[in-house]
């Protein structure tokens, strides 16, 4: 055999043993999401179960969080649009174009712990039946984060082969975590689309307002 057809043999093996280490650490992944969404989903159903059960004792106050909810909402989404568009370059091998969106998300994810840390402060703060309604999933959603954040340190600082099979595995983590997050947030009414969007708007207008002065 020539040096050739072995270099080309110990590439191909190299390919499988690297296309079946992502493939099988993203069954697990998914076993583990899958695993994760029953045990918040414990949570969730505990908040929805009480709300409906006494509306009064344990639904929040409408400015209970002040604009919290709708900040981490509104970073989660972002969050997940600059890790979609890390997923491109990442197919299409733009490396430099990559690294500077990695780079862009990591301040992002302090922010949004930052967020909901301050979120869980707050709750912290309400009585004792707003405590045991909310305070799960408010935790739940902020152990997700600080697990994504350092999944993303991990990206910013291996070697592009590893990145190869460390990244799709990520990005698993990454858009799960939003996903869970913003679907948490919807079901346990802490934010809903129509106000946050009134919310936005009124946001805007304060800005459009004093950059016009």
């Amino acid at each position: 055999m020539s040096s050739h057809a072995a270099e080309h043999g110990h590439a191909d093996a190299h390919h499988m043993i690297t296309h079946d280490t992502v493939k099988a650490a993203n069954m697990g992944v998914f076993l583990g999401t899958v695993s994760f969404t029953f045990f918040s989903a414990t949570a969730v159903a505990c908040n929805v179960y009480l709300r409906s059960w006494s509306h009064d004792q344990f639904t929040l106050a409408d400015r209970a969080l002040k604009d919290l909810p709708y900040l981490d909402t509104l970073t989660l989404i972002v969050a997940g649009l600059l890790l979609l568009l890390a997923g491109r370059f990442f197919r299409t091998k733009s490396w430099r174009k990559f690294n500077v969106t990695m780079a862009l998300a990591v301040p992002l994810y302090l922010i949004i712990g930052d967020v909901q840390y301050w979120i869980i402060d707050a709750l912290s703060k309400q009585n004792s039946q707003i405590q045991t309604a909310y305070m799960g999933p408010a935790l739940i959603e902020f152990a997700l984060t600080v697990l994504s954040f350092i999944l993303l340190v991990r990206v910013n600082w291996i070697t592009r082969e590893k990145l190869k099979t460390y990244f799709p595995i990520c990005m698993n983590v990454w858009l799960y975590t939003i996903a869970s997050s913003i679907i948490m947030l919807l079901i346990t009414d802490v934010v809903n689309f129509g106000d946050m969007a009134a919310w936005c708007g009124t946001k805007l207008s304060s800005i459009a307002s004093l950059g016009g002065k």
